[in-house]
C-alpha cells in the first residue's frame, strides 16, 4: 500500500490537466453545441482520475510526517474537487445548468489552485510558490525573500542560530521540515520545536554526535542524505552548523560568547563582514567628543593633544617641554577631559609625586611614560584607579621594590618599564608572579 501512495504526485496531475482543460474548452467554445461533449468527456476522465489520485493521497498520508491540519484541509479539499467534477460531468448537458457552466468551471480552476496550493506548501515549505516570483509578486504575498547573507557589525548583539544559521535552515531544509510537512518527526521552524527533535529524539547536540549535522554531511548519494533535492549546505554553512552545534546548540548565543577558530573567523568577515578579532579596550569603547575650546586651552596650557583615530575621539596627550609653563600646574586641567585621555606622555618633564592623583583620574589611559621624572613610590597608591592601563613607562625613576604591592593591583598591565630604576630582580619576580602575562623590563639579565 505504501508503494502505491508514492503514485499520488505522478497521477494527481491528470485530473488537474484535465479539469483545467475542460474549463478552457467552456470558456471558449462553450457556446457550440457540438463541444459540449467532448467537455463532457474531459469531465468524466478529470473525475475519475481525481479518485484515484484522492485513493493514492489518502494512503501517502499514511507514512506521516505531515502536519495534521493542513493534511486535514488538503485531503478534504481534494475530495470536494472530486465531488464536484462528478456533479460537472452528470448535470453538464442539462439545459437548466447551461447559464452556470462557465462560472461552475471557473470554481473548480479556483479549488483545484487552492488544492494544489496547499499540497505545495505541504510538500516543498511554506513561500514555495512565490519565492522565485518577481519583486512586487513577493511583496503583494508577504514574502521577504529568505536573506542568506546580511553584513553586521557588532558581535554582541549577532546571535549564532538566528542570525547566521536559521537563514540557511530555513531556505534548506524547511521544505521538508515545517508546520505543514514533518519527515522524520522533525519541524525545525520554531526553536522549540527544533529542540525536540524528531521521531527519535534529540537531532542536536555536539556536532560530532548531531544526527542533523550528519545527515548534511554525508554522501550525497544516500538515501537519508539531507536535503534531498534543491541545493544542498555549502561548505561555510556546514562549518557555521558545527560551529553553532559545538557551542551547546544555543539559539540565544551570540557571536561574542562563543570561541572563534580561525576558520569561523575568516568565514564571519567573509560572508557577513563581521569582524570577531579580539578588539582592545579602546575599539570597545565609546567616548564623547572634545569641543575644539577645551582642545585649544590644554594646548594654551603645554600640551600637544592630538585625536587618535577619524572614528574615535580618545585623545592622545604629550607634553611640549615649554620652559615657561610647569606641568605639575598643567597636569590638574586633564581631569576635565579624563574620559578621553587614552595615551599620555609626560617623558622629561619634570612630574613630582603630588601630580599622580590627578593622573590617576584618567579612568581610560591605555598608555602612560612617567620615564625620566623624579617618580619615587610615595604616591604610586594614586595609579590603582587606571585598570585599563596596559603600558606603564617608570624609566629612570626612583621607585623601589616597595612600590610592586601597589603596581601589580593594575591587573590589565602587559608592559611595564623598570630600566634605571631601583627595582631589584626579587621585585620583577613578584611583579610577574601577580600578573604572569606581563612583560616587565630591568634592561638587565639576572646572574
Amino acid at each position: 500500500m505504501d508503494w502505491i501512495g508514492r503514485f499520488h504526485p505522478v497521477i494527481v496531475h491528470l485530473p488537474i490537466g484535465m479539469l483545467i482543460l475542460a474549463a478552457l474548452l467552456q470558456l471558449f467554445w462553450g457556446k457550440r453545441a457540438e463541444w459540449q461533449k467532448f467537455i463532457k468527456t474531459t469531465l468524466m476522465i478529470g473525475f475519475f482520475a481525481a479518485i484515484i489520485a484522492c485513493i493514492c493521497g489518502w494512503v501517502l498520508a499514511n507514512e506521516g510526517g505531515y502536519h495534521d491540519r493542513s493534511l486535514f484541509i488538503h485531503r478534504w479539499a481534494g475530495i470536494g474537487v472530486a465531488i464536484v467534477a462528478f456533479l460537472m460531468w452528470r448535470w453538464h448537458t442539462k439545459k437548466e445548468t447551461a447559464r452556470y457552466r462557465t462560472l461552475a468551471h471557473l470554481a473548480m480552476v479556483g479549488g483545484l489552485a487552492y488544492t494544489g496550493h496547499l499540497g505545495g506548501n505541504m510538500t516543498h515549505g511554506i513561500g514555495y510558490t512565490v519565492e522565485d516570483a518577481p519583486g512586487l509578486l513577493q511583496k503583494m504575498a508577504g514574502y521577504d525573500g529568505r536573506p542568506t547573507h546580511t553584513a553586521y557589525s557588532d558581535p554582541d548583539s549577532v546571535r549564532i542560530y538566528h542570525d547566521l544559521v536559521k537563514p540557511f535552515v530555513d531556505k534548506k531544509c524547511t521544505t521538508c521540515h515545517n508546520q505543514y510537512l514533518t519527515k522524520g518527526g522533525l519541524d525545525v521552524s520554531s526553536d522549540s520545536l527544533f529542540r525536540e527533535g524528531g521521531r527519535n529524539g534529540d537531532v542536536l547536540g555536539p556536532a560530532a554526535e548531531s544526527e542533523f549535522y550528519r545527515r548534511v554531511t554525508m554522501d550525497d548519494y544516500s538515501r537519508k542524505f539531507m536535503p534531498p533535492k534543491g541545493d544542498p549546505l555549502s561548505y561555510q554553512e556546514i562549518k557555521l552548523l558545527g560551529w553553532w552545534l559545538d557551542n551547546g546548540s544555543d539559539f540565544d548565543k551570540t557571536v561574542a560568547e562563543a570561541e572563534h577558530p580561525k576558520e569561523i573567523q575568516a568565514i564571519l568577515m567573509d560572508r557577513y563582514g563581521l569582524d570577531t578579532k579580539p578588539k582592545t579596550f579602546l575599539e570597545k569603547t565609546k567616548v564623547d567628543p572634545v569641543s575644539q575650546e577645551i582642545m585649544d586651552r590644554l594646548t594654551a596650557l603645554g600640551f600637544g593633544v592630538n585625536q587618535l583615530a577619524q572614528d574615535n575621539y580618545f585623545l592622545d596627550v604629550r607634553w611640549r617641554d615649554v620652559d615657561t609653563l610647569n606641568v605639575n600646574d598643567a597636569i590638574p586641567a586633564l581631569e576635565e577631559v579624563a574620559p578621553n585621555v587614552a595615551w599620555l606622555d609626560l617623558s622629561k618633564a619634570g612630574v613630582q609625586d603630588g601630580s599622580l592623583s590627578s593622573i590617576g583620574k584618567l579612568k581610560n589611559m591605555v598608555r602612560l611614560k612617567l620615564d625620566n621624572n623624579e617618580i619615587t613610590d610615595q604616591n604610586i597608591a594614586d595609579l590603582n584607579g587606571l585598570q585599563h592601563l596596559e603600558s606603564l613607562n617608570l624609566y629612570n625613576t626612583q621607585v623601589t621594590d616597595a612600590a610592586i604591592s601597589e603596581l601589580k593591583k593594575l591587573s590589565g598591565l602587559k608592559r611595564l618599564y623598570l630600566w634605571l630604576s631601583q627595582v631589584t630582580v626579587a621585585g620583577k619576580e613578584e611583579m610577574e608572579a601577580a600578573i604572569p602575562e606581563i612583560d616587565v623590563n630591568l634592561g638587565i639579565t639576572e646572574g
